[in-house]
């Protein structure tokens, strides 16, 4: 998902700039109370949405898409507390990707999913998705970092063992008025050990009594080249 050589300098420090690193999972849990509730969260069981993601030049040339084209069209339906995911594609109705497990199905003519990455596409747009709730969970490690840009920090790791790609760090940036996520910065070492992007999270909207964002733009950490840009649309929970 995001090229990043020679810009590891680039990423976002580790290192906290207060000794209240304590405060990573109160601040977490504000965010989340603030995006509908941990008690409506637990309530629901799956989204569905309407998808459109379109990645720009140099990474279109360059092929690095994780999705059957530089611009894609889909319905996805994510199940909230597993790692479940389904696509189905609008130019190609009849091809289905399933992830669940770390193990991808599809089915269908049109495309031949062994040439692009499903198991990383879905379980990505999964986790991002539905942040902040996921770095609700119980293996995540949440440390703040302090103020950055007037905005609460916290580094989010995993341990071993947790999800596909333990190994990639998360800086959560946080409104301290309104306790909203804002944006993140991530590693992304599906695609290399320098691979990072910054996502913000934009259009936030109210469905069934969760903050859902309705767009999720990235640009490539450090010279803040555009990467792509998720789009939803007729989102749903039950």
């Amino acid at each position: 998902m995001f090229l990043a050589p020679a810009l590891a300098a680039c990423r976002p420090s580790d290192a906290p700039r207060t000794r209240e690193s304590h405060r990573g999972p109160a601040i977490v849990a504000r965010a989340v109370e603030a995006h509908g509730g941990l008690a409506r969260w637990r309530e629901l069981r799956t989204l569905s949405a309407r998808y459109r993601e379109r990645w720009f030049w140099p990474w279109t040339w360059a092929g690095v898409t994780p999705w059957p084209g530089n611009e894609i069209s889909a319905t996805l339906r994510f199940a909230l507390h597993t790692d479940v995911a389904h696509a189905v594609f609008d130019r190609w109705p009849g091809q289905r990707w399933r992830y669940a497990g770390g193990s991808v199905a599809s089915e269908g003519e049109g495309i031949d999913a062994d040439e692009w990455k499903p198991w990383f596409a879905l379980p990505r747009t999964h986790f991002l998705t539905l942040l902040p709730f996921k770095f609700a969970d119980a293996t995540a490690q949440l440390q703040w970092l302090g103020r950055r840009d007037g905005l609460d920090e916290v580094l989010v790791t995993y341990p071993p063992g947790a999800g596909q790609t333990p190994e990639d760090r998360y800086w959560a940036r946080f409104d301290p008025e309104t306790g909203r996520l804002v944006s993140v910065a991530l590693t992304v070492t599906a695609y290399g050990p320098l691979a990072a992007g910054d996502l913000r999270y934009e259009n936030w909207q109210w469905v069934d009594g969760l903050l859902l964002p309705g767009r999720i733009p990235a640009v490539l950490t450090g010279p803040q080249l555009p990467l792509h840009t998720g789009e939803y649309s007729g989102i749903s929970v039950e």
